[in-house]
């Protein structure tokens, strides 16, 4: 098809001008004139060109533009079966509520999934409509009640997930006592709650007692509460009692701590159920007596404040689902001081049997030659892979953990903590060259291929005669991976590992 466009013929030179260009002679006054005239039809024409070209690049622009377009309709997205598309949405919606702290996720608003996805087209939003899981997902902060349409969303949220279990978190600094009309309607729907991740007050807590014999669908509960910040208030007795009634309930991470340290969360429960648990008590002796309830566990975390003196055990709880094992002494003054927190045996370890076990983390609750004597009683050597051991009050007998070290076939990573400095620096060169002689033997006879060793030592210095940063360097080739401070990020168990990647 021809343009559409049309320009004038270029002007004819005229016959004065033509006879110039045969001769060397100068324009006349006349003839200057005619080449003046002539320039500016000539630049004239140029102008409406120019003009015209920019209105073609425009227009081929919009027209490839108005192509591309088009042409997203033959993407792969617009012939997902909605069932695909409803995994997206809820890998999303998942990733979003999941990420960050609980003070970081967002309160229901339209800017966000999953309400976002409903205003993409009209397809995405039957899809999510159509997708009640993407509606489970439900973030309560107690803090914004003022802001305006909080309780209405809320309630479209909960109506849009029809039955299908949920996952609750609940946030508020306030230290409100009085009735909220957000908390009231989450509650209402208490049946359905699977996942539960709390983070308030002790007066917003205690509003939580009315719940007992209503948390049927309840198999996580996360529960954390600062009593450094509160006022002279204390949870209600009835409140430990509310997770007595949960048949599902299978994990439970429970904190709370004031200026002193983590205190105890003690609820009622059946400890028989659940195959993880995070939590502290008051003693090793009621820590032992919980241990002896959890048939099922298979992840445990436990800390307590008081060591005291235990029976000579005669028989041994047996845990045989347990594959991961943390046990912490939670002194008011530890680490700060060197107080001596470990006691004689036995320990708690000398009552358990583990042999499934394959995470071992022990702080100031068990010597060497406890966790020596647990491994071959478990008969777990083979499995284990993971071995944190954190001495405050004893010499580490630096031959015994070298010892111990080697029985262990399949361990990939390795923290020593010894904040006596009885392994750290003087003896660290032949400790560090003695471990690396012990692995590449090991690698040699096919162990693993990495190991990764953590050491901590308050005494250590980096220009102290201890091993060289050379030296360290080259037993990477070997897969081992040393990483040797001074500085010891002691907070609890259930904070975040000394070294990375542990």
């Amino acid at each position: 098809m021809p343009p559409s466009l049309t320009f004038p013929d270029p002007p004819t030179v005229p016959p004065a001008l033509s006879r110039l260009f045969e001769s060397n002679a100068l324009p006349s006054s006349m003839e200057s004139n005619l080449i003046a005239g002539y320039t500016e039809e000539l630049e004239s024409q140029i102008a409406s060109v120019d003009e015209a070209a920019v209105f073609l690049s425009r227009r081929r622009t919009e027209l490839l533009q108005s192509i591309r377009k088009v042409q997203t309709l033959r993407r792969p997205i617009h012939r997902l079966p909605p069932e695909i598309l409803q995994e997206i949405f809820t890998f999303a919606v998942s990733a979003a509520f999941h990420f960050g702290d609980i003070s970081e996720v967002a309160p229901p608003v339209y800017k966000f999934a999953p309400w976002l996805l409903t205003r993409v087209c009209h397809h995405w939003s039957t899809v999510a409509l159509q997708t009640p899981t993407l509606w489970a997902m439900v973030f309560l902060s107690l803090d914004v009640l003022g802001q305006r349409g909080m309780v209405p969303l809320t309630d479209l949220l909960l109506a849009r997930s029809r039955n299908v279990p949920l996952s609750v978190k609940v946030f508020s600094h306030t230290f409100e006592n009085s009735p909220n009309p957000i908390l009231d309607l989450a509650k209402s729907h208490s049946d359905r709650w699977r996942i539960v991740d709390l983070y308030m007050t002790v007066p917003r807590l205690n509003q939580f007692v009315t719940l007992r014999g209503h948390l049927s669908s309840l198999t996580t509960l996360l529960f954390s509460i600062d009593l450094a910040e509160e006022e002279e208030t204390d949870l209600d007795a009835e409140f430990w009692d509310a997770l007595a009634v949960t048949p599902n309930l299978r994990h439970l991470q429970a904190h709370s701590w004031n200026e002193f340290g983590f205190c105890p969360t003690p609820f009622t429960l059946a400890w028989d159920q659940l195959t993880q648990l995070s939590t502290t008590f008051t003693s090793n002796t009621e820590a032992l007596s919980i241990l002896g309830k959890l048939s099922a566990i298979v992840e445990c975390k436990l800390a307590f404040t008081t060591t005291n003196s235990l029976p000579m055990a005669s028989t041994t709880i047996r845990l045989p689902h347990l594959r991961s094992l943390a046990l912490q002494i939670e002194d008011d003054d530890f680490p700060d001081t060197q107080t001596e927190t470990v006691r004689q045996r036995p320990f708690l370890l000398d009552f358990l049997e583990t042999p499934a076990l394959q995470s071992l983390t022990v702080r100031e609750t068990a010597d060497e030659t406890a966790v020596d004597a647990l491994i071959a009683r478990s008969n777990c050597a083979a499995f284990l892979t993971g071995l944190r051991f954190h001495s405050n009050s004893n010499n580490i007998a630096q031959d015994a953990m070298l010892r111990l070290v080697a029985k262990l076939p399949q361990l990939a990573w390795l923290e020593i903590a010894d904040f006596n400095g009885t392994l750290l620096p003087r003896a660290m060169p032949t400790f560090i060259r003695t471990l690396a002689s012990q692995w590449v033997a090991k690698e040699l006879s096919g162990g693993p291929s990495r190991l990764t060793v953590g050491l901590v030592d308050h005494t250590y210095s980096p220009h102290g005669g201890g091993a060289r940063p050379a030296e360290i360097e080259r037993m990477k080739k070997d897969g081992l991976f040393v990483e040797i401070s001074r500085i010891s990020f002691f907070a609890g168990i259930i904070m975040e590992p000394l070294f990375e990647g542990f």
